[in-house]
């Protein structure tokens, strides 16, 4: 079965279910969508759960979904991708790409798959069908021989490609190509040219690509870099609060919890300040003081 995107708003609202299920649906909620961005390895991996989430999460209107084919066959076996955090299906010259993949049993099934050597593959091809000849290595995620259950309702991946590969790519509309076995997905893509980072105008932009940045080196395990990225981008806007996550997220990952505690105080601070009456607590600030909190107990390595 072929499933077709835009986002796959079911899909979405499984892998959100499911996250509920794994005791992760707090970390949805947050000022902004930024928020919601996190990291692949395992000391922060619970967060990654929810990227796909995040989507439908920072998300207001919903688009229709795609009309089925009149001989397509229902699956319980359900594929989904998110580029770049999900924000815009986007690739952007020069700047690091971070697909996540998942696949997920139906909300709606209790049939076990066994998905035997099969691991979940990507490809990016022109409108034409005709395969790019993009790096894109696979840093994370699925594992082979696994079986989908009620236990097990999910298997991730993440691909990432560095910012001196995205600069080759030509501009224009692509289709992302996600397979497991004989389940797939499509996503239609668009590689532009990078926004202006310069002054204020510039600080979503900034915000975007300093994540994709340090999301790529952790999912790399490239821990210092991560942090030494952060610390830089704190530097040029000190008050952002997604950004003050993402450094206690890369010093969580680096094996230094009292700096990430810091960090994080820091970003709740600013989050009550600026939202004196919040709807939701700063959560992922909160889980990152866990994670790190864990770490300097002996909980988790």
């Amino acid at each position: 079965m072929t499933q077709r995107g835009g986002h796959d708003w079911a899909f979405l609202r499984h892998v959100h279910a499911t996250a509920r299920g794994a005791g992760t649906s707090r970390l949805l909620a947050s000022p902004s969508c930024t928020h919601a961005r996190m990291a692949v390895p395992p000391v922060v991996r619970s967060i990654a759960v929810v990227a796909l989430a995040a989507v439908l999460a920072c998300s207001r209107a919903e688009p229709a979904p795609p009309a089925a084919d009149e001989d397509d066959v229902s699956s319980p076996l359900v594929l989904g991708i998110v580029v770049n955090h999900g924000v815009t299906p986007e690739l952007i010259r020069g700047w690091p790409l971070v697909v996540r993949a998942v696949a997920a049993l139906d909300a709606d099934t209790e049939q076990a798959i066994a998905l035997g050597d099969d691991t979940l593959s990507l490809r990016f091809v022109s409108l034409d069908g005709a395969a790019q000849d993009w790096a894109l290595r696979k840093v994370g995620g699925d594992e082979p021989n696994r079986a989908l259950d009620a236990t097990t309702p999910r298997a991730e991946a993440v691909f990432v490609a560095d910012a001196a590969q995205t600069t080759s790519y030509a501009l224009g509309p692509y289709r992302a190509e996600l397979a497991w076995g004989n389940a797939t997905y499509a996503l239609d893509v668009t590689v532009v040219d990078p926004p202006s980072l310069a002054g204020a105008e510039g600080f979503a932009a900034r915000l975007a690509k300093t994540s994709l940045e340090i999301e790529a080196l952790l999912a790399d395990d490239r821990t210092a870099d991560a942090v030494a990225i952060a610390d830089m981008a704190l530097a040029v806007d000190p008050g952002s609060i997604a950004l003050l996550n993402w450094a206690g997220a890369a010093l969580v990952a680096a094996k230094r919890p009292v700096e990430a505690l810091a960090v994080t105080s820091t970003a709740i601070d600013l989050y009550r300040s600026q939202v004196p009456t919040p709807d939701e607590p700063p959560v992922i600030a909160l889980h990152v003081q866990q994670q790190a909190l864990d770490q300097i107990l002996g909980v988790s390595p």
